[in-house]
């Protein structure tokens, strides 16, 4: 198993970082064909760390990506230490939520990802994609 590890500042300006970050990992493993999917995925956990989690920016916050990788295929670990969410409220906020709000985030990590899941941590919260290999044929 590869494992690759990078933290990054709360802030807005650490997003165009850690898409560099992503697009390296993704390189290293041979996966640069999928890199638009993942990055689209990936994107949407990060931006809404920053957006929602540090509201907006917090230079105290820390949010980390983490990639585990094996023929099983890669595991995406997102840690922040913002504060711990409840992932059963973002539907009550959703609902009420204005179209041109966004909240097509979930859709399209679900889309992507083979697997999406996100924990509440006693000082954060951590979110992890699964993505299978593709197969041959």
């Amino acid at each position: 198993m590869q494992r690759f590890e990078k933290q990054f500042i709360g802030l807005d300006t650490s997003l165009q970082e850690s898409r560099q970050f992503v697009s390296s990992v993704l390189a290293d493993i041979g996966w640069s064909d999928r890199e638009i999917d993942l990055q689209l995925a990936i994107g949407e956990v990060t931006q809404n760390v920053i957006r929602y989690g540090f509201k907006g920016g917090d230079k105290n916050g820390v949010m980390t990506l983490a990639f585990d990788y094996s023929d099983q295929g890669l595991i995406c670990t997102i840690t922040d230490n913002a504060p711990p969410v409840d992932p059963k409220d973002w539907h009550v906020k959703a609902e009420k939520r204005r179209p041109d709000e966004g909240g097509y985030g979930l859709t399209i990590i679900s889309e992507i990802a083979d697997d999406y899941q996100v924990t509440a941590l006693k000082d954060g919260n951590s979110s992890r994609l699964v993505f299978a290999p593709q197969k041959n044929g």
